[in-house]
Formats: structure tokens, C-alpha cells, sequence
């Protein structure tokens, strides 16, 4: 039984400077050669399944029974094999026939392999079993041949008054998603979320910013924060279904549709006064047939009085934009990085109030619950 928790921030306050040095030194000492290295990072990616979001009811904003705006559906991490080639038709059907969205969002690690020919076997399939528009992120696993198949990975668009906003990193180890941005994706960003500065925004990329996982993880916690019209970042990679809210953004990591025993995905309604979010799992019903329904999982936020006139029909995508299509580059330099990413990860876990526990797992004296 995986022990589940909503990870909120203790208060709004950021780390104070002296907290912030004895947690960095703490993480500098663990990736230390005479301490630990890649395996410690390995560890601390899997403390994240003890975070898992259990049952909550919907948020206060919301009104049962009223419509949304528009639905959309976020599915991540397929992994696709044999075995879950079936399960993500499954699912696809799911999507179409009961949530009946504007528009799919697919957050990467996806395709199972890295060849063209792979890359398009699951568009063909997506195509074939999803009748609403696709929009695809650029994960780290097979990220090679991804934007000859999938054109660019880094795009916006509207949709219902809402802006959309989604990237993939530039640059990283092959498979690792440790990587960074290049400065004109950077710049990118920025302008289109200050070109959004009247609607909602929600950010959309593979590796996570909450917990921080790759190497910009902090500048794009810092942009995302410094902007109020980011409400929501949207991200997988961790396969497992959590959430954290340290500061004012919501951040929410999809679980993996293939990884994930439940294979599960998000399912989002946004409304004039918030954006709920559900999680669709499958699962044997009574009589013991297996298929998919939504959790009792309610995660959401509240969109600012100031922002809430932008969101209204119709639900239409309108106002795309993108940066040319590019291939990542791999560096293989990155690799073995990781290890500095420890020292953020352990502010994160500070911050959550799981510090000392996160301590235990790290340096091996505690493994992860299951």
C-alpha cells in the first residue's frame, strides 16, 4: 500500500537564507565523492511514490453540476509496449467516448522507442483512436526523431480564454531529463507569458519543476512564480500522481499511463472560477471487469477575480504559435549531473516538512515505503 499525501508548502514564506546554506551544504556533502553519488538521486526519486495524492473532495470554488468552459486531457508516460499498446487503446476510447475533450495534451515518454518508424506507430494510433486535436510535449526517453515526427515542442495556444504554453528541453543526457533550455527558449517563454498577461496561463512540459528534477528548475519555478497569470504547470516524468503547492503555483505531475500499476491520466475542466482536476484509473468494477473511472482525487485552483473575465467561451483553439521544429541535443557531459539537483531536492523536502525522512532515503539508512 503506498502511503499518499497532498504536499503543500508550510506557509508562503520562501527558505530563509541560513536554512536554505545548511540544506545546501548537507546536499553538497551527499554528492561529495566521498559520499553519494547518481544512486542517491535514484533514491530520492523514488521517496517521491510515499507522496501520492490520495481521495479529497473538490475544492471550495467549485459548484456541482455546473458547466465547464472546456475539458481537456492530459495523458503522460505511455511507454508503449505490447502490453500497454492495448490499455492506451483502452484508454483513448475512454477519452472519447466519455470525457469528450477539446484537445489532448501528451507530456512525453511516450513512443517506447526512438526510431521514426516508432515515433509514428504511436501518432498513427493516437490519430486513429482520439478524434479531438493532439498536442505533444518532448519527453527524455526516445526524445531522438521526436520533432521530424512531431514538429515543434514548443508551442502555445488559446483555448476558452486560457493560454497554454508548452516546452522541451534543448539540451540533456540522452534518457535522463536532467537537462536545460537554451537561452532562446528562455526568452520565448518569457515573452509568451507576458504577451498572456490578461488571461490564465498553464505551462506544460515533461520533467518536473515541483519537485525540481531538472537543471533550470529553479529559473522556471522563478518565472512561473514572478508571473501571475501562471496558475498551473502540468508535467510527468515521475510516473507517480502528486502534487505540490509551495508558493502560488499549482504544480501537478501525471502519472505514467504505462508505469504506473493504475495506469492512470488527468482529466481537467476548466471553469470561470477555477480548474478542477480529476484522475481516471483503471480498475476491476464489482463484477470484476476492468476499465477505467474517475477517482475520488480533486485537486484544482482557483482562477484570480482579476484573470476569471478571460475565461469564457467558446471553446475553440485559437492564436497558435511555436518556434521552429529542433531535434534535441544531446550532451553527454550531462550525465552524472544529477547530483546537483540534490541540494534543490532537499529544499523542496524541507519545505514539505518530509526533510529528515527524505535524509533517511537518501543516504540509503531508510528505503522507500511501498
Amino acid at each position: 500500500m503506498v502511503r499518499t499525501a497532498r504536499i503543500r508548502g508550510r506557509g508562503r514564506q520562501a527558505v530563509g537564507p541560513a536554512a536554505a546554506a545548511a540544506i545546501i551544504a548537507a546536499g553538497a556533502a551527499l554528492a561529495a565523492p566521498a559520499g553519494l553519488g547518481p544512486d542517491a538521486y535514484r533514491r530520492a526519486i523514488e521517496f517521491l511514490e510515499r507522496l501520492e495524492i490520495r481521495d479529497a473532495p473538490p475544492p471550495a470554488w467549485y459548484r456541482a453540476g455546473g458547466e465547464p468552459v472546456f475539458a481537456f486531457v492530459q495523458i503522460s508516460d505511455i511507454h508503449l509496449d505490447a502490453a500497454v499498446e492495448p490499455i492506451l487503446i483502452e484508454t483513448l476510447a475512454f477519452v472519447r467516448e466519455r470525457v469528450r475533450p477539446t484537445f489532448v495534451l501528451f507530456t512525453g515518454d511516450d513512443s517506447g522507442g526512438s526510431s521514426p518508424d516508432r515515433q509514428r506507430h504511436l501518432k498513427g494510433l493516437i490519430a486513429k483512436h482520439l478524434p479531438a486535436p493532439a498536442y505533444f510535449v518532448r519527453g527524455d526517453n526516445w526524445a531522438r526523431n521526436f520533432a521530424a515526427v512531431y514538429g515543434p515542442t514548443r508551442w502555445s495556444f488559446d483555448c476558452g480564454g486560457v493560454r497554454f504554453i508548452g516546452a522541451g528541453l534543448d539540451r540533456d543526457a540522452e534518457g535522463m531529463g536532467i537537462g536545460f533550455f537554451d537561452d532562446d527558449t528562455l526568452a520565448w517563454l518569457r515573452e509568451e507569458i507576458r504577451r498572456a498577461a490578461d488571461r490564465p496561463v498553464i505551462y506544460v512540459q515533461h520533467e518536473n519543476i515541483q519537485p525540481p528534477l531538472f537543471l533550470h528548475a529553479a529559473e522556471l519555478h522563478g518565472l512561473l512564480e514572478g508571473s501571475p497569470n501562471v496558475l498551473l504547470a502540468l508535467s510527468g516524468h515521475i510516473h507517480f500522481d502528486i502534487e505540490s503547492k509551495l508558493d502560488r503555483v499549482l504544480h501537478i505531475a501525471c502519472p505514467g499511463l504505462g508505469p504506473n500499476p493504475r495506469h492512470g491520466f488527468k482529466v481537467i475542466q476548466v471553469f470561470p472560477e477555477g480548474i478542477l482536476i480529476r484522475t481516471a484509473e483503471r480498475g476491476a468494477d464489482p463484477k470484476g471487469a476492468m476499465g477505467y473511472k474517475l477517482a475520488g482525487k480533486h485537486q484544482g485552483v482557483e482562477i484570480p477575480r482579476v484573470l476569471a473575465g478571460a475565461v469564457r467561451g467558446p471553446a475553440r483553439i485559437e492564436g497558435f504559435r511555436a518556434l521552429p521544429a529542433r531535434e534535441t541535443v544531446f550532451d553527454a557531459t550531462l550525465r552524472g549531473r544529477e547530483v546537483e539537483l540534490i541540494p534543490a531536492f532537499l529544499i523542496y523536502a524541507q519545505r514539505i516538512g518530509r526533510l529528515e525522512e527524505m535524509m533517511r532515503v537518501v543516504t540509503g539508512a531508510g528505503r522507500p515505503e511501498r
